[in-house]
C-alpha cells in the first residue's frame, strides 16, 4: 500500500471513514520494507525521504522499527473480527526475496527479521503474516533484478488468496498450470513484449522484469486425466514390430527418447533448449507428469526430474536429448516428429526456413504495424485457422500465444532471425512439404 509505514496507517484511516466504502468487504495486504533500504543502503536518487539517505543504517533501522510498530498497533483492531477488515483479514509480508549478498544481503535479512519479530506476538487468524522472502528463496531463478517473475507473483497470490477467500471458493483442480510466453524468468525477452519494447526505447530505460509483466501469463488449475489404456504401438521411428529400439521404448503411451533414463529433452538439436518449447510444473511423480501431458492435446512429450515436470509443446516435437543424471525424457508414442515421413501441407510454407524467424515486409527493417493484426491464441494451428478466416491474409508469425495475421498485399518478403518465432506464408494453392507435422 505504501513505500513507507506511516502512509499505511493513513490508508486505514481513510478506509474506515469513507462512507462510500462503508458496506464493502475489505482485505489489506501490507509489504513495507524495501524503500528504507533503497534510500539508505542503495543511496538511490529516487528516494522520496532524503533524510533516510544520510543517517546510519542503525538509525534508519530504528526509524523503520518504530514506524512499523505504531502502524501494526493501529492495524490490530482494523484487522480483528468486528474491525473494518475483520471478515477477510489482513496479511503483513516481509520484503520480496533478493539474491543480494554481502552487506546489502545482510541488511535485507535484518529488516525482514524485524517484521517477523513484530508480527510474532500479533498474529491471529485474521491478522496474518507471510514470509515472502523465504518463498522467493525457494525458487531463486524466478527473480530478475530483485523482482519476481509472473510465476512467483501468481504463486504468492495463491497463498494470499487462500487466506482472504472462503474455502468454498477453492478450485477443484489438482495441478497448477502456467501458460504464456513469459511466465518464467528464463523466458523474459524484450522482443516478446513489443508494446513495452517500443516505449522503453523512447525512455532509454529497458529492463526485462518490466517487459515480463506486460504480457499475460495465465494460471489454471487442472486435474490430469488418468490413463486407462496402454499403447504398445510401434514407435514412429521404427519399421519393425518390436516395442523397443536403440532410440527408446514405449512406457504406457510414451516413447523413451534415447533410452529415456538420465536424458534431458531438447528440440531440434542437443543445444536447443528454448524455454518457449515447454512449460514447467511441480509434480511429485513421473506418472503425474505423464497424466498432465495426456490431458493437454498440445503436449508432445515430457521431461521429468525430482518433482520438476516440463510439458513440451514444441510443434515439431522432441527431436533430441542430452545425457543428464536424474532426468527422464519421453515423447508421446502417438506423436509423429519431423523425423518421420513428412506430410504435405497445401496451405502454409515456411519463409527462410520458417523456424526461429520473425516475419518482415520488403526487407529486414520493414515491420510496420499496418501489415498485421495481433491476437492471442492457444496454438500454432489456431493461428493458422485465424489466417484462413481473415480476408487478405498472406501469412502468419507465431510465438508462444502471440499470433500475427499478416495482410500486407505484397506478402511477407523477408524475415529476421528470432529464437522461438515461426514465420509462414499463406499459399492455399501451393503444394509443398510442410515444416510442421
Amino acid at each position: 500500500m505504501s513505500f513507507f509505514w506511516p502512509r499505511t496507517g493513513v490508508s486505514a484511516d481513510l478506509i474506515e471513514t469513507n462512507i462510500g466504502w462503508a458496506s464493502a468487504e475489505v482485505s489489506l495486504l501490507v509489504q513495507v520494507c524495501a524503500w528504507y533500504l533503497v534510500c539508505n543502503s542503495m543511496q538511490c536518487d529516487c528516494c522520496t525521504r532524503p533524510e533516510l539517505r544520510y543517517d546510519t543504517e542503525d538509525a534508519v533501522f530504528d526509524v523503520f522499527s518504530s514506524e512499523m510498530d505504531a502502524v501494526l498497533t493501529r492495524l490490530e483492531p482494523f484487522c480483528s473480527p468486528g474491525g473494518r477488515a475483520g471478515l477477510r483479514g489482513c496479511t503483513v509480508a516481509t520484503n520480496s526475496w533478493s539474491p543480494a549478498g554481502g552487506a546489502l544481503g545482510a541488511t535485507f535479512l535484518r529488516f525482514n527479521a524485524e517484521v517477523t519479530r513484530a508480527m510474532g506476538s500479533r498474529m491471529t487468524a485474521s491478522f496474518r503474516y507471510l514470509d515472502v522472502f523465504e518463498l522467493g528463496a525457494s525458487m531463486p531463478d524466478e527473480t530478475v533484478m530483485g523482482h519476481g517473475s509472473q510465476l512467483l507473483h501468481q504463486w504468492t497470490w495463491q497463498i494470499l488468496l487462500g487466506g482472504f477467500c472462503s474455502a468454498s471458493a477453492a478450485s477443484t483442480g489438482l495441478t497448477a498450470s502456467f501458460s504464456g510466453p513469459m511466465c518464467f524468468a528464463e523466458q523474459y525477452d524484450l522482443q516478446k513484449c513489443p508494446t513495452y519494447h517500443d516505449a522503453c526505447l523512447n525512455w532509454n530505460n529497458c529492463v526485462t522484469w518490466q517487459c515480463g509483466n506486460t504480457v499475460l501469463c495465465t494460471l489454471s488449475s487442472v486435474t490430469p486425466v488418468e490413463q486407462t489404456t496402454t499403447i504398445t504401438a510401434t514407435p514412429v521411428e521404427q519399421t519393425t514390430t518390436s516395442t523397443s529400439t536403440s532410440t527408446g521404448s514405449v512406457i504406457g503411451s510414451y516413447l523413451a527418447v534415447d533410452g529415456g533414463e538420465n536424458r534431458a529433452c531438447r528440440g531440434a538439436s542437443a543445444s536447443d533448449n528454448n524455454p518457449n518449447h515447454y512449460t514447467k510444473h511441480e509434480l511429485e511423480t513421473l506418472e503425474s507428469c505423464q497424466h498432465l501431458c495426456s490431458s493437454m492435446p498440445e503436449c508432445v512429450g515430457i521431461e521429468y526430474s525430482s518433482g520438476r515436470c516440463e510439458i513440451w509443446t514444441r510443434t515439431q516435437g522432441i527431436q533430441a536429448s542430452i545425457p543428464l543424471r536424474g532426468f527422464m525424457c519421453y515423447r508421446k508414442a502417438e506423436y509423429l516428429t519431423t523425423t518421420a515421413t513428412a506430410t504435405p501441407d497445401t496451405t502454409f510454407a515456411g519463409v527462410d526456413g520458417g523456424f526461429d524467424r520473425a516475419c518482415r515486409g520488403q526487407n529486414q527493417g520493414d515491420n510496420k504495424a499496418e501489415y498485421f493484426t495481433v491476437a492471442s491464441v492457444a496454438s500454432l494451428n489456431d493461428c493458422k485457422q485465424l489466417c484462413i478466416q481473415t480476408s487478405g491474409c498472406t501469412g502468419i508469425e507465431f510465438s508462444g500465444s502471440r499470433c500475427e495475421v499478416w495482410t500486407r498485399e505484397e506478402g511477407i518478403g523477408a524475415t529476421v532471425e528470432l529464437s522461438g518465432f515461426i514465420c509462414l506464408k499463406y499459399a492455399p494453392q501451393a503444394r509443398q512439404l510442410s515444416l510442421l507435422v
